[in-house]
Protein backbone atom coordinates (compact mmCIF):
# COMPACT_ATOMS: atom_id res chain seq x y z
CA UNK A 1 0.00 0.00 0.00
CA UNK A 2 1.58 3.50 -1.12
CA UNK A 3 2.45 5.58 2.39
CA UNK A 4 0.39 7.90 1.28
CA UNK A 5 -3.16 6.03 1.56
CA UNK A 6 -1.58 3.98 4.42
CA UNK A 7 -1.61 7.80 5.96
CA UNK A 8 -5.00 8.68 4.84
CA UNK A 9 -6.36 5.68 6.46
CA UNK A 10 -4.99 5.43 9.26
CA UNK A 11 -6.12 8.98 9.85
CA UNK A 12 -9.31 7.89 9.40
CA UNK A 13 -9.52 5.05 11.54
CA UNK A 14 -7.88 7.07 14.67
CA UNK A 15 -11.68 8.67 14.47
CA UNK A 16 -13.39 5.36 14.74
CA UNK A 17 -11.32 4.08 17.37
CA UNK A 18 -8.78 5.04 19.77
CA UNK A 19 -5.14 5.09 18.46
CA UNK A 20 -3.68 2.37 20.52
CA UNK A 21 -6.40 -0.38 19.29
CA UNK A 22 -4.93 0.20 15.55
CA UNK A 23 -1.60 -1.71 14.27
CA UNK A 24 0.34 -0.69 11.08
CA UNK A 25 1.55 -3.48 9.58
CA UNK A 26 1.78 -6.05 12.58
CA UNK A 27 2.95 -9.55 12.18
CA UNK A 28 0.19 -11.90 11.84
CA UNK A 29 2.24 -14.38 13.40
CA UNK A 30 2.20 -12.68 16.86
CA UNK A 31 -2.01 -12.88 16.83
CA UNK A 32 -2.21 -17.08 15.33
CA UNK A 33 -2.37 -20.38 17.30
CA UNK A 34 0.49 -21.98 14.00
CA UNK A 35 2.43 -18.32 14.76
CA UNK A 36 2.63 -17.59 10.60
CA UNK A 37 1.83 -15.24 8.64
CA UNK A 38 2.96 -11.59 7.48
CA UNK A 39 2.27 -8.12 8.48
CA UNK A 40 -1.35 -7.19 8.10
CA UNK A 41 -1.67 -3.64 6.62
CA UNK A 42 -4.15 -2.54 9.49
CA UNK A 43 -5.06 -4.74 12.41
CA UNK A 44 -7.85 -3.65 15.16
CA UNK A 45 -8.77 -4.76 18.40
CA UNK A 46 -12.46 -3.12 18.48
CA UNK A 47 -13.60 -2.31 22.24
CA UNK A 48 -17.50 -2.07 21.15
CA UNK A 49 -19.75 -3.24 18.85
CA UNK A 50 -20.37 0.39 17.43
CA UNK A 51 -16.52 0.31 16.54
CA UNK A 52 -17.03 -2.49 14.31
CA UNK A 53 -19.63 -1.11 12.99
CA UNK A 54 -18.49 2.46 12.23
CA UNK A 55 -14.88 0.18 10.68
CA UNK A 56 -17.14 -1.74 8.48
CA UNK A 57 -19.25 1.22 7.02
CA UNK A 58 -15.60 3.07 6.59
CA UNK A 59 -14.25 -0.03 4.90
CA UNK A 60 -17.05 -0.81 2.27
CA UNK A 61 -16.79 2.78 1.18
CA UNK A 62 -13.80 2.93 0.20
CA UNK A 63 -13.49 -0.17 -1.12
CA UNK A 64 -10.77 -1.51 1.49
CA UNK A 65 -10.77 -5.32 2.44
CA UNK A 66 -11.05 -6.49 5.71
CA UNK A 67 -11.45 -9.23 7.02
CA UNK A 68 -12.71 -10.48 10.99
CA UNK A 69 -11.17 -12.74 13.01
CA UNK A 70 -11.37 -14.56 16.62
CA UNK A 71 -8.90 -15.99 18.48
CA UNK A 72 -6.47 -17.10 15.42
CA UNK A 73 -6.78 -20.63 16.15
CA UNK A 74 -6.24 -22.32 13.25
CA UNK A 75 -5.57 -19.69 10.84
CA UNK A 76 -3.55 -19.81 8.42
CA UNK A 77 -1.86 -16.27 6.97
CA UNK A 78 0.21 -15.97 4.22
CA UNK A 79 3.60 -14.49 4.57
CA UNK A 80 2.91 -12.20 2.23
CA UNK A 81 0.43 -10.57 5.04
CA UNK A 82 -2.92 -9.64 4.28
CA UNK A 83 -3.80 -6.23 2.47
CA UNK A 84 -6.83 -4.16 4.27
CA UNK A 85 -8.31 -3.89 7.73
CA UNK A 86 -8.11 -6.92 9.78
CA UNK A 87 -10.79 -6.58 13.10
CA UNK A 88 -10.03 -8.89 15.87
CA UNK A 89 -12.73 -9.89 18.04
CA UNK A 90 -11.31 -10.89 21.76
CA UNK A 91 -12.25 -12.00 24.73
CA UNK A 92 -11.41 -9.01 27.11
CA UNK A 93 -14.09 -7.41 25.06
CA UNK A 94 -17.08 -9.77 23.79
CA UNK A 95 -17.15 -12.61 25.92
CA UNK A 96 -20.57 -11.23 28.26
CA UNK A 97 -22.80 -14.49 28.74
CA UNK A 98 -26.68 -14.20 30.28
CA UNK A 99 -28.41 -17.51 30.79
CA UNK A 100 -32.35 -17.43 31.33
CA UNK A 101 -34.74 -19.72 32.30
CA UNK A 102 -36.64 -21.18 29.47
CA UNK A 103 -38.49 -23.75 31.67
CA UNK A 104 -37.91 -26.44 34.56
CA UNK A 105 -35.25 -27.77 31.81
CA UNK A 106 -34.09 -25.46 29.05
CA UNK A 107 -32.15 -22.54 29.84
CA UNK A 108 -31.19 -20.06 26.97
CA UNK A 109 -27.67 -19.08 27.04
CA UNK A 110 -26.80 -15.67 25.58
CA UNK A 111 -23.01 -15.21 24.35
CA UNK A 112 -20.12 -12.69 23.09
CA UNK A 113 -18.86 -14.01 19.81
CA UNK A 114 -15.06 -13.20 21.60
CA UNK A 115 -16.11 -15.63 24.22
CA UNK A 116 -13.47 -18.76 24.05
CA UNK A 117 -15.19 -22.42 23.54
CA UNK A 118 -13.14 -23.03 26.35
CA UNK A 119 -14.65 -20.99 28.74
CA UNK A 120 -18.19 -20.91 27.53
CA UNK A 121 -17.74 -24.65 28.41
CA UNK A 122 -16.49 -23.99 31.92
CA UNK A 123 -19.55 -21.04 32.68
CA UNK A 124 -22.25 -23.66 31.54
CA UNK A 125 -20.98 -26.52 34.00
CA UNK A 126 -20.42 -24.07 36.78
CA UNK A 127 -24.36 -23.71 36.29
CA UNK A 128 -24.99 -27.50 36.18
CA UNK A 129 -25.85 -26.96 32.48
CA UNK A 130 -25.31 -30.01 29.95
CA UNK A 131 -24.52 -30.09 26.65
CA UNK A 132 -21.17 -28.13 26.43
CA UNK A 133 -18.92 -30.08 27.63
CA UNK A 134 -17.74 -31.07 24.28
CA UNK A 135 -16.47 -27.61 23.29
CA UNK A 136 -13.98 -27.74 26.08
CA UNK A 137 -11.23 -28.49 23.81
CA UNK A 138 -12.13 -26.77 21.05
CA UNK A 139 -9.45 -23.65 20.83
CA UNK A 140 -11.30 -20.97 18.84
CA UNK A 141 -14.21 -18.25 19.59
CA UNK A 142 -17.40 -19.07 20.07
CA UNK A 143 -18.06 -17.00 17.20
CA UNK A 144 -15.54 -18.32 15.01
CA UNK A 145 -17.24 -21.76 15.78
CA UNK A 146 -20.06 -20.90 14.44
CA UNK A 147 -19.02 -19.87 11.59
CA UNK A 148 -16.86 -22.89 11.06
CA UNK A 149 -19.72 -24.98 12.42
CA UNK A 150 -17.84 -26.67 15.30
CA UNK A 151 -18.99 -29.23 17.42
CA UNK A 152 -22.88 -27.43 17.25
Amino acid sequence: MKKNLETQILNDLKLLTQEENIKVNDPMSKHTSFKVGGPADFYITVKTIEQIQNILKFANKNNIPLYVIGNGSNLLVSDKGYNGVLIQIREDNFCQLTVKKKDDKHYILTVGGGMLMKTLSIEACLLSLAGLDDIIDIPGTVGGGIIMNASF
